[in-house]
């Protein structure tokens, strides 16, 4: 987790494992075996490099992590959660707003879900209910939560539901259904199985500025449609962060031609066009070494091969060429 600096569901109320880790030990394979970092946990210190921003994020290449201090988060001792049914993704990017102004950081989760992948969780997850007699256009899965228990002046069902009332009363959404956070949230944690259920998956793992985000997804959508009609969209993910989970299912005979076409066209509608990423959360590896090469900057990669010369001249170090 550290390597890949990955993310999860609750990153806009925790952020990334960059944002909670105080401090690493790591092994070097040049010199061979020496121990580096420190085991202080500092909050505050600026004397110069610090291990563990250098090593987060980048993928084993340069030490293996032996050691770690995270940083740990007070226990929600209450939380509210609610499935919304909203027109579209520019409807739930306002929602977004909407909600940050009422609750502000108690905000734990705000997770779309599109169409195709309710769908595919009604269809193919018999024991996970749907609860939307029709299945909308988009949903967003959302949480707040406090540590500041019940009872103590905070009740935050009661301010969920009026929120959802005022926004139902404005017309910002369609539907809500209040429910218990783990009924809710197997909804959400179900949609990959079953989008693996409906057949040949083509998956993307983008992220873009929030404000573009449902621009975005229009224009991806749109260049779907043109290079694999058949396509099905089943795009999730984190939508509170910027994050999509853009999975495609693609006809069994889909020429592998049309897949690069198609994976091509994404990725710089994604970096080029959008200024976002082509790897959100998952790292590189070497099936997309080729789209790191192709997007990062070269003095970035130039400071990159510098690095692993040093660090792992010998190449045992990770499975990706960083320069």
């Amino acid at each position: 987790m550290i390597a890949t600096n990955t993310g999860g569901a609750r990153l806009i109320r925790y952020g990334g494992v960059r944002e909670n880790l105080m401090d690493l030990q790591a092994v070097l394979v040049e010199p061979a075996g020496v121990l580096v970092g420190s085991e202080r946990s500092l909050r505050k210190d600026n004397t110069g490099l610090i291990w563990a921003q250098l090593l987060c994020g980048t993928f084993g290449a340069f030490g293996v992590v032996s050691r770690a201090t995270l940083k740990l988060h007070p226990i929600q001792r209450q939380s509210a959660t609610a499935l919304v049914a909203v027109p579209d993704t520019k409807a739930a990017i306002h929602l977004m707003c909407e909600l940050e102004a009422e609750f502000g950081e108690m905000i734990s989760a705000f997770e779309g879900l599109s169409a195709g992948a309710l769908d595919a969780v009604r269809q193919h997850q018999k024991n996970v209910t749907v609860p939307f007699q029709t299945t909308p256009s988009y949903a967003v899965l959302v949480e707040v939560s406090s540590a500041i228990p019940p009872g103590r002046g905070l009740d935050l069902e009661a301010m969920m539901m009026a929120w959802l009332e005022r926004r139902m009363e404005a017309g910002d959404l369609e539907d809500a259904v209040v429910d218990k956070p783990a009924q809710l949230w197997r909804i959400r944690h179900s949609v990959s199985e079953a989008v693996q259920s409906l057949g040949k998956i083509l998956a993307f793992d983008l992220a873009v500025s929030r404000s573009q985000f449902a621009e975005f997804r229009d224009a991806a959508l749109q260049l779907v449609a043109e290079i694999v009609p058949a396509a099905i969209a089943c795009d999730f993910g984190h939508l509170g962060d910027g994050g999509v989970h853009l999975n495609l299912v693609v006809p069994a005979e889909t020429a592998p031609e049309k897949i690069a076409q198609l994976r091509d066209a994404v990725y710089d509608l994604t970096v080029l066009r959008f200024e976002g990423s082509n790897s959100a959360e998952h790292g590189i590896g070497p099936y997309n070494e080729g789209y790191y090469r192709r997007y990062a900057d070269p003095q970035t990669r130039r400071l990159a091969t510098l690095l692993k010369g040093r660090f792992d001249p010998s190449g045992l170090l990770g499975n990706v060429h960083l320069g």
